[in-house]
């Protein structure tokens, strides 16, 4: 699926994405990665949501960005509900869907210059 939206100052933008495999800007990315307007984390350790842990989490947990989303793959699946506890005792909150409605919520939010942050989860075994 392609996207075409004006991202105004984004740096980093996702062109399209398909099962396994997300385009930023031009560049092909296969694995979990962390994204927002001006910043990417390229190969994030978790690849499924069961790897998840609360450290994994820091890179969007430490942001201030206003929305954080978490794409979980192929198909809608929350974390454990003691990891989203450990998020909201945080003050935070994730957004959860799947890769597909991920991208499409990132890259709407990111044109509309939205502070929003992506943890992409890609398992590719």
């Amino acid at each position: 699926m392609q996207f075409i939206l004006d991202m105004g100052d984004a740096h980093y933008r996702i062109h399209a994405y398909e099962a396994g495999r997300v385009r930023i800007n031009e560049q092909v990315h296969e694995r979990s990665l962390v994204v927002s307007r001006h910043s990417l984390l390229p190969d994030w350790r978790p690849r499924r949501v069961e790897d998840l842990t609360l450290e994994d989490l820091e890179p969007l947990l430490a942001t201030e960005m206003e929305v954080l989303l978490l794409g979980t793959g192929e198909t809608h699946r929350f974390p454990s509900m003691d990891l989203l506890k450990a998020v909201q005792a945080r003050g935070r909150s994730l957004d959860v869907m799947d890769n597909h409605a991920a991208c499409r919520t990132y890259a709407v939010l990111s044109a509309e210059g939205r502070k929003v942050a992506l943890g992409l989860l890609i398992d590719k075994t």
